[in-house]
C-alpha cells in the first residue's frame, strides 16, 4: 500500500490553495477543512476561493 497526496484545489477557479497532505491510500482525505487562500477568486462572485480536497498519486 502506498501513499496519495491531497491538495486544496478551489472548486470555482481550479487553483492550487495551499499545502498538500500526505496519506495512505487507504485512509481517505483529510477530516480537516482545506487552508483558505488569501487573493482573488475570478470564477467567484464573491471574490473568495473554494477550495476542496483533491487526490493526487
Amino acid at each position: 500500500m502506498g501513499t496519495v497526496k491531497w491538495e486544496p484545489i478551489c472548486v470555482r477557479c481550479g487553483k492550487k490553495c495551499g499545502g498538500g497532505i500526505s496519506r495512505s491510500e487507504s485512509a481517505g482525505p483529510p477530516a480537516i477543512n482545506p487552508p483558505l487562500t488569501s487573493g482573488k477568486c475570478p470564477s467567484s462572485t464573491d471574490g473568495k476561493h473554494k477550495p476542496c480536497w483533491k487526490r493526487f498519486k
